[in-house]
């Protein structure tokens, strides 16, 4: 017995081989963690393009002085899919406060225009029902600003808490050169 304890003293002692065991159980959580590093890093990166993309497209129409129609919506896309590197659907909606302009909580918006390439156009009762009013900032009686939406489907390359879902942006911004931006054409009663 006193052998035995013996040993087990010598063998506690010595410290050869703990670094190669403590290596044994940090490495897998050590690669884990760089993987999971990239992954959420990555999904940030891609947010960060769609978010910009969104800002390109406003910036675009609210310079815009002349008559817009399907083919400068689809340009646009094909401009926010070159950004973001792959397919990107888009909505612009041109928004304008029928009353109670300067009360967020009461004002009444209305759409003017709504169109998409990938994601429905915007009508009154969604701006009403969903969070998007929310994003619409302050809008003066008889202004107008763009919103613009970009999503795109973000698969993530390993699977390290992040799930495949669409990832969203939008950009709202005042018309700047013009009283307002007009689909197809100009004419008054376009409200």
């Amino acid at each position: 017995m006193k052998a035995m304890l013996r040993l087990i003293r010598r063998l506690r002692a010595r410290d050869e081989g703990t670094q190669s065991i403590e290596l044994v159980l940090m490495a897998p959580l050590l690669f884990w963690a760089v993987c999971a590093l990239y992954v959420f890093t990555d999904a940030f990166r891609i947010r960060a393009v769609v978010t910009d993309a969104a800002h390109v497209v406003s910036d675009v129409l609210s310079r815009q002085t002349t008559p817009i129609g399907n083919a400068d919506i689809a340009a646009l896309r094909a401009v926010a899919a070159q950004l973001t590197g792959q397919e990107t659907d888009l909505r612009v909606t041109q928004i304008h406060c029928l009353k109670s302009c300067d009360d967020l909580q009461r004002r009444e918006l209305g759409v003017v225009f709504s169109v998409g390439l990938g994601l429905a156009p915007l009508t009154i009762a969604d701006l009403r029902i969903s969070n998007l009013r929310d994003q619409v900032p302050l809008v003066a009686a008889g202004d107008r600003i763009i919103m613009a939406q970009t999503r795109i489907y973000y698969t993530p390359i390993l699977d390290y808490g992040i799930a495949a879902s669409f990832i969203e942006a939008t950009q709202a911004v005042r018309i700047r050169f013009a009283p307002r931006l007009c689909w197809e054409t100009c004419n008054d009663s376009l409200g």
